[in-house]
């Protein structure tokens, strides 16, 4: 009879610890999932990512920063309406999501809304003021529309909280869609010789 109870006890112990690893395993998972689906935005596939959060979005529907994450894939593959329909949904959860904002304001100069576009884009750096992908994106919609003085003073902040070894990038940007806008005294200030 003892032996038969203690059986009982170490068949439930051993219960929990299967179940408890099981979880442990599907956790991890879909941490992996959703590192890779960020691997592969980061490194501009779109489509793969995409996939992963699908998958993610299945195995656990309710996971924080899900449709910010969502909303990013829909919007880097291609998709702009729907990736604004999910990103609304995350600044809504999280107001102070950056990343959001930002391709808030991807998704909206996507779809030709410039000024929404702007005002997601100002959020994101209200939030992040050191974020460099905002400020060049903010530099490319407010030169599109004609602004080019908020265009340079954007590429100017980009470039201020750039790496060292990402500034070059950002004046040859900067430099040639002013030159293609028909700006060249204004291309000139992101010469390379220009001091800063």
């Amino acid at each position: 009879m003892l032996v038969g109870a203690v059986l009982l006890v170490v068949g439930a112990g051993g219960a929990f610890l299967y179940t408890s690893s099981r979880e442990a395993a599907e956790t991890k998972r879909r941490e992996d999932l959703e590192y890779a689906a960020r691997w592969d935005l980061d490194h501009g596939q779109a489509a793969q990512a995409l996939e992963k959060v699908k998958a993610l979005e299945q195995a656990d529907p309710s996971r924080k920063a899900l449709a910010g994450l969502l909303g990013r894939a829909l919007v880097s593959a291609g998709a702009p309406a729907e990736g604004v329909a999910k990103l609304d949904q995350a600044v809504a959860a999280n107001p102070a999501d950056a990343e959001a904002y930002e391709y808030l304001g991807v998704a909206r100069a996507q779809l030709g809304a410039a000024a929404e576009a702007k005002v997601a884009f100002t959020k994101a750096l209200e939030l992040e003021p050191r974020r460099v992908s905002a400020w060049r994106r903010l530099a490319q919609v407010c030169l599109t529309t004609g602004d080019v003085s908020a265009a340079t003073a954007a590429w100017t902040q980009a470039l201020g909280g750039a790496d060292p070894a990402d500034r070059e990038t950002i004046r040859t940007e900067a430099r040639t869609l002013l030159e293609l806008a028909g700006k060249a005294d204004e291309a000139r200030a992101f010469s390379s010789e220009a001091p800063r």
